[in-house]
């Protein structure tokens, strides 16, 4: 999970397990300025809600942590390394400068994550392929994918590139994602005309924000986002139920699947969505975690106005029946009652 770092210390959902289920790793070392100005503390708030709906944990009984609430992330178990790789969780505006060599850090964090051999790349974050190391950063992506890790990326928020193509969600082999609504339907702000592979609740979602634990409070010093929306919140949804399938391959002594295999899975086994297919928001549709775990791919109807068709289908030649003999024997039939 490549982001702005993840506040693991002070909530219950991340806490660091024995089997250290979640690590973190600084690509920025430490700095708290990109040159421009100067934070008082490290920015986390964007990494730790996209770490904890990818990752956010359980009880050891299955249950919630918080009775208040029935929040975790979708892959509770899943071992996290969550890196620091963007100073600010706010993405800049239109109109400001960027950070020096912006894409270096990131680059670094992925070719870090090739080396450690991790299942899946998890990035909510989108840039043009205008910005300075935007080669290196296209050969370390490609380098993941090639050593058979699933990058799975954000597609964009409208206006969020003024136009432009969205990387790394438009690089080959990435599974793009866009935002849903509860309505099951293409969110507004999820980014059209790109390449998006597939859709995941994105809009008005819950998550944690970094938290400062309270030994007399417990789990109520835990602190919740408010409703959030974005496909960066999208992606780890799709990443977590991605964890899950790889999860349960090797508990079922399967090969490892390709992350051209992993991709065509989720879009033989998404939701279809309510207008054209592919949709230019949300791709093929929304995920389906159970249908994609079952391996149980539905026969797929086309929609009204859908730019694709089903294959024809082959039906047995049909048997040719000669019915001369039972004209005859009505004409006959008919002319006897007539003699009669």
């Amino acid at each position: 999970q490549i982001d702005t770092g993840t506040a693991t210390e002070g909530s219950l959902y991340l806490q660091e397990a024995d089997d250290k289920r979640f690590t973190a790793y600084d690509m920025l070392g430490g700095l708290k300025s990109n040159g421009n100005e100067q934070l008082d503390e490290f920015d986390c708030l964007h990494g730790t809600r996209v770490t904890s709906l990818l990752a956010g944990g359980r009880s050891k009984d299955g249950g919630p942590l918080d009775g208040r609430v029935e929040f975790s992330g979708i892959a509770p178990k899943a071992k996290v390394i969550a890196y620091r790789s963007l100073f600010k969780s706010e993405a800049p505006k239109e109109g400001e400068e960027q950070t020096e060599m912006p894409l270096q850090p990131t680059t670094e964090a992925v070719l870090d994550a090739v080396k450690r051999e991790v299942d899946v790349i998890n990035l909510s974050q989108v840039v043009s392929n205008q910005v300075e190391g935007f080669e290196n950063f296209r050969d370390a992506i490609q380098l993941a994918v090639d050593k058979g890790i699933v990058v799975v990326a954000a597609a964009g928020n409208t206006g969020q590139l003024q136009g432009a193509a969205a990387f790394p969600a438009s690089f080959p082999g990435v599974i793009s994602v866009g935002s849903t609504t509860r309505n099951d339907t293409a969110s507004e702000g999820s980014a059209a005309g790109g390449k998006v592979d597939i859709g995941a609740p994105g809009e008005a979602v819950q998550a944690l924000d970094p938290s400062n634990y309270d030994t007399v409070r417990g789990i109520e010093s835990q602190v919740y986002s408010g409703p959030i929306t974005g496909t960066s919140y999208a992606t780890p949804i799709v990443s977590g139920i991605v964890a899950l399938m790889i999860e349960k391959q090797r508990a079922d002594g399967l090969s490892r699947l390709t992350p051209a295999e992993v991709r065509q899975r989720l879009i033989e086994t998404a939701d279809p969505p309510p207008a054209a297919n592919p949709d230019p928001r949300i791709g093929a549709g929304i995920v389906n975690p159970l249908r994609l775990l079952s391996g149980e791919v539905p026969q797929i109807y086309p929609n009204e106005g859908a730019a694709t068709e089903l294959p024809a289908k082959h039906y047995p030649p049909a048997k040719v029946v000669d019915h001369r003999p039972v004209v005859v024997g009505i004409v006959l039939g008919v002319v006897a009652l007539m003699l009669v």
